[in-house]
């Protein structure tokens, strides 16, 4: 990721928020992400404000990563969790259903991260800011 791709995340919120769109759902684009586990957000979208596709939570997981990427993900998301307080496992994953409201509630130009960065500070103002993010299992493929 980079600074380009964060200000283009910002740019399609703000157009999906300009057309009225109820939920936005964020993925990667490189079939990582299972297009078919998109219900599962939105069906959990019924009872929060922000759903994250996790792959740290039970029935989530990982396929065909080397050994040093598990770690530095898993830490990763240890890491932030524990320092910013968080409850939510899967910080750095970009599966992730929006509300509009949670979107509206967020001062969007403000969101400073980058990276990975930029997934773990969204989430993290959608908490600071009372809104409910629950995680549901998702599986994550090596890119292709």
């Amino acid at each position: 990721m980079n600074v380009a791709h964060e200000n283009r995340g910002r740019t399609a919120f703000a157009w999906a928020l300009e057309r009225e769109y109820a939920r936005v759902v964020v993925m990667d684009a490189d079939r990582s992400h299972d297009p078919t586990e998109i219900g599962h957000l939105l069906e959990a979208a019924d009872r929060a404000d922000v759903v994250v596709g996790s792959r740290y939570v039970p029935g989530g997981g990982v396929e065909n990563w080397a050994l040093r990427r598990r770690i530095q993900s898993r830490g990763g998301c240890t890491y932030a969790r524990l320092i910013l307080g968080l409850p939510i496992r899967d910080l750095t994953g970009g599966f992730k259903c929006w509300t509009r409201a949670a979107l509206q509630a967020l001062d969007l130009d403000g969101v400073d991260a980058h990276g990975y960065a930029f997934q773990i500070e969204m989430t993290y103002r959608a908490i600071r800011a009372g809104m409910t993010v629950s995680e549901v299992p998702i599986v994550f493929r090596e890119r292709r």
